[in-house]
This record gives structure tokens, sequence and C-alpha cells, in this order.
């Protein structure tokens, strides 16, 4: 028999014969942006050694938790428990059959904290101060002190900021990313899928959960009636706002990418439109728009996720799909948190305050920013740059200067850059040196002297080198070193205009947020 239970938003679902395995579903947004996620746990793995009313405890009161936190919050904790039982059965924490968590097992945990991760003992201290008075968890006399803890040397908040400056990617990481992903795209060993993914990821720097539910619909191209000219707009979803339905933020994006994005949608509309004409055969009507711009890759589990035409479920289940194969090619520690500490310790290193990072990286709260800002005001980077200088020049940030293109330039340093086909001229950085060399603007993207100008528009030097691309491929072997090179330089450049971006949507988002504080 199956048993069914209301929990909020959500449905927890389980067979009466089996009650720990269980599948918990709920159903966000409105409208077209209805959506349902469907996420499964387990228990059952742990019965040897624990009494079956304790194990059911446990998934009685983190089913209950939805009412705090997400399914995904919960399927950590889920599996933060079953790893802690199956640690502490392994090493002997307890001689017997657990009934509940009490002072004897406690201190034989305590003495093998070492082997546990601290994630899971926080977990289980968590639990505890939600649920002391639940004599089927926890013994009566037991008190918050009695649970078992990891403290780094560092302290919460200093493994926070060595957690920042050890992800955060350097310009040639950045660059290099661009470079494997390109060549692997244009030898067909990255699908389009992946390779316009990773183009967004690198331009936007959202989080995994915004990626996977973006649909079709959400990437917006406006045409300027006179020019002819596009400009690409994404509506990203933003996950951690603590609401039901969540909100969206506009991100004009640059030509190059929503172009790419044009092309994944159309592929997505001829690929996975039998979808859309699957689920109009159940409930209700639905179109091509509805579709998610990255769905799931294998044709097995976009047909097992049909109802949600072809999305993937969770998360982790994108990270596996879409951002594994890339650091698999890139052989990088390539994260979403990375890719976002990266911008963050860019606007930090630029001035902008708590405020600003927070609304560019849509944190929900200004809190979670403050460590960028505190690095620098810390001097944290100069300490790195006398004490540990491989480790600085390895995790330093892009740039840590940046100029205005209205900014009094010397003239022997000031970088004009010149695209002759279009007769355009630009002022796009300052070189570091005492004067800039006869090979600038175009080799000072790949040179560590360099200081861009923030707002100026570096595509006039990419549109040069892509002319200079297109003569290289016309020649054969004989331009192949000549290819690859001016492949590099336009991927620096990219670099340059993705992080430019950022900065540029600084500004904004500080009145965004001022606006919404009033």
């Amino acid at each position: 028999m199956l048993i069914r239970q209301e929990v909020g938003n959500a449905f927890a679902e389980w067979d009466e014969s089996e009650p720990l395995k269980w599948v918990m579903r709920e159903v966000t947004g409105k409208g077209k942006d209805r959506c349902e996620e469907v996420v499964e746990f387990e228990l059952a793995s742990q019965r040897e050694g624990y009494a079956e009313t304790f194990l059911v405890a446990i998934k009685d009161a983190l089913i209950q938790t939805r009412h705090r936190v997400r399914l995904q919050t919960i399927h950590y904790r889920v599996g933060a428990f079953r790893n802690l039982l199956r640690i502490s059965r392994e090493q002997g924490v307890a001689g017997h059959v657990v009934e509940r968590i009490d002072g004897a097992f406690l201190r034989g945990l305590s003495d093998k904290r070492d082997l546990v991760p601290a994630g899971y003992l926080k977990t289980l201290t968590t639990l505890f101060k939600a649920q002391r008075g639940n004599e089927a968890l926890f013994a009566r006399d037991l008190r918050p002190g009695d649970f078992p803890v990891r403290k780094g040397k560092r302290g919460s908040v200093g493994s926070r900021k060595h957690n920042i400056l050890s992800a955060a990617l350097t310009r040639g990481q950045l660059v290099r990313i661009l470079d494997v992903v390109e060549a692997a795209y244009e030898e067909g060993e990255l699908d389009l899928a992946r390779y316009s993914f990773i183009r967004l990821a690198l331009h936007v720097f959202g989080r995994p959960a915004s990626y996977r539910v973006l649909r079709c619909r959400d990437l917006r191209v406006d045409t300027n009636p006179d020019t002819g000219m596009k400009t690409h707009f994404v509506d990203l979803p933003l996950p951690k706002t603590r609401a039901h339905n969540k909100p969206r933020a506009t991100i004009k994006l640059n030509a190059e990418v929503g172009c790419l994005l044009e092309k994944q949608r159309e592929a997505v509309a001829r690929d996975y439109g039998w979808l859309v004409e699957k689920k109009s055969e159940v409930t209700s009507a639905a179109n091509y728009a509805d579709l998610p711009l990255f769905p799931a890759i294998r044709v097995a589990i976009a047909t097992k996720s049909a109802k949600n035409l072809g999305m993937l479920a969770t998360t982790a289940s994108f990270r596996s799909a879409y951002l594994d194969p890339i650091r698999e090619l890139t052989r990088l520690k390539l994260s979403f948190n990375g890719l976002r500490h990266t911008v963050g310790t860019q606007l930090a290193l630029m001035g902008s305050s708590k405020t600003t990072i927070a609304s560019v990286l849509k944190h929900g709260t200004e809190d979670t920013a403050k460590v960028y800002v505190d690095l620098f005001f810390e001097k944290v980077l100069d300490q790195l740059s006398d004490s540990m200088e491989p480790a600085f020049e390895e995790h330093y940030p892009v740039f840590d200067v940046m100029r205005s293109k209205l900014d009094n330039i010397p003239l022997p340093r000031r970088i004009t850059s010149e695209d002759m086909e279009t007769v355009r001229t630009e002022v796009t950085g300052e070189c570091g040196r005492t004067a800039a060399c006869d090979y600038a603007p175009i080799a000072c993207y790949t040179c560590k002297r360099f200081i861009p100008c923030y707002d100026a528009d570096h595509s006039i030097n990419l549109a040069v080198v892509e002319r200079e691309i297109k003569h290289a491929e016309g020649h054969g072997l004989p331009m192949r070193s000549e290819l690859a090179k001016y492949k590099h330089i336009g991927n620096a450049i990219r670099v340059v205009i993705a992080i430019c971006d950022r900065k540029n949507a600084a500004p904004e988002a500080q009145r965004e947020a001022e606006g919404e504080a009033v």
C-alpha cells in the first residue's frame, strides 16, 4: 500500500512494506514555469547495526524539514546521515544495535571524529537542535556540547576565504577552458549543448540550479528594425531567494554568446520537440518555448522526465551531464562555485561593495558577499604575495586593476585599437610597462601587464582576430600555428569581455539593490 504525506508544498510517498525508501515530489512555479521536482531517498542500506524505529524516526524528522529547507538540502542531509551511520558502524563506534543517539555513541563518535567529514557532524548537531525532545532519536540527557565537531585551523570564516582563493580561476585558466572546449567542439568531441552551456556559464557566472531550469523562452532577442542588429537577453532564475516562485534577473548577453544560444534553442526544438507532443497528449498543452534550454543529453533520461519536457531532475544530475564532461576535457578543478568566486574576487578588487557583489552574483543576502570584500580590506592577497608567491600566482584573480577609457592614461602607455574595415577607433586599455609595444593591442590580451578598460568595447579587437582566423583557415597546414595563436588570443579577449560585462553590470545592480532597500 502506498503511503502519501503532505509537507508544505511537497509530498512524500513510500510503500508501506518498505518505509526506508521514499520519494518526495514538489511542483514549483506558475503557468508555463510549472515544474515537478522529484527526489529519491533511502536509509534501508543502514539496517545493519541500527534499529528500524530509529531509522524511521530519522526519515520522519528529515521529511518535516521541508517546511524550512529545499528538497535538495534534504537530499544532502539524508546522504550525510547515511554515510555517518555507515562510518560509525565500520569503525565500531557502538558495539550494539543503536536504538537512539546516546552519550556512549557520541563518545565513540568523538574518538573517530577525524574520520568523519565535518559536514556530517554538523548535520547531526543541526538535527539535534530541531529534535531535542524526540526520544526516538536522542536520549533525554544529551546536551549540544556532547556532540563532536571538527574545527579547521582557519576557523569557519578563514576556511571560506581559503576556499574562495583556492577555487577562483586565473585569467590563464579561463582562457585555457575556452581553448580546450572550442577545439573539442570544432573536432566533434563536444556537442553543441555542452559547448553553449559553458560559454554561457563563463559569461554570467550563475548557479547550476539557474541553468537547469532555463527554458527556451527565457532567451529573448530584440532586433533593431532600422539596423537589423540583434540584442540578446536571458531571464535567469534566482534559486536562493527563499521564495516558492523564484524571481528572475534579466541579463544582457554579448552577441557571440547570444547567437550561440539561439543555435542551441533551434537544436532543442528540433531534437526534443517530440516531448512537447507527448506531454500535450497527457496533460495541458505545451509548446516548443517550454522546452528546457539545456535538457537531458541521453534520450532515456529525457523520456523518463517527459513530464518536465526533458528537464534534468536535480542540480547534481545537471552537473554530471554538463559540467563534468568539461572538467574532464580541461583537467581543471572546475566548479560552479569556482566561476562565481572568480567574478566575486574580481569585483572586490575593483572596489565594489558587498551590496553590489551580492546583486551581480544574485546572492540571497549581502552577508554572503561580505567575505569577498573582507579578503581585500584585510590585505589577504598582499600577505599571500609576500609569503606564498607560487600560491599567490596560482590563485590570483583575473585582474588586480582596471581602467576607464575616460581616465587620463599617459599617451605612451595608452592602448588604442583600430578596425580599419569598420573605421572604428577605441581606447581599450593601458600598458603596465613604460610604453605599449609594437604588438599592441592584439597581443595585450595574453600579456600579464595589460590593464583593460572595463567600459571599452573590446569586440573591436575580437573582430580583427576573427578575420585573421578566417584567413588562416583558408590557407591550410602552412598557417596552422598562426591559426592556433589567433584562436588563443580570441579566447583571451572573450575572457576580458566577460569580466568587463560583469563590472559594467555592477552600477545597475547597485541601483536595483538600493531601490529594493527603499
